[in-house]
């Protein structure tokens, strides 16, 4: 089974908006704190989506397939553009928001443990 079909995507997206909501209504102090949420939080989807399709073609590709170059670029490139958005939205937040980066920070972590949450077994 691959890695994308092992999670409960609704009860990741029920608990993922709602943590981010509460993260925007209680923790933050002006409109650019709630659109640097916005965007690593969507940074954080993303990065997630590519570590899902990055592990999944590593460790559940046929052990039999040849590992060409092409493919060994394609996974570099997966790799490097995931920690590429990451390290970019948390750099733009750092410029806007300064101190107030550890509330995105939070929700980052936040949601690693939720998509651990939300293996199905």
């Amino acid at each position: 089974m691959l890695l994308e079909n092992r999670i409960n995507w609704k009860l990741y997206l029920i608990l993922s908006v709602s943590i981010t909501f509460f993260l925007l209504h209680f923790w933050t102090k002006s409109k650019v704190e709630i659109y640097v949420i916005i965007a690593t939080y969507v940074a954080t989807q993303v990065n997630s989506l590519l570590l899902f399709k990055f592990v999944g073609e590593i460790l559940f590709q046929p052990l039999a397939r040849k590992k060409t170059s092409k493919l060994v670029a394609k996974k570099m490139l997966f790799l490097f553009l995931k920690v590429f958005i990451l390290g970019f939205s948390f750099s733009i937040g750092i410029h806007f928001i300064g101190n107030r980066i550890i509330v995105p920070l939070l929700n980052y972590i936040i949601h690693i443990f939720l998509f651990i949450l939300c293996l199905k077994r």
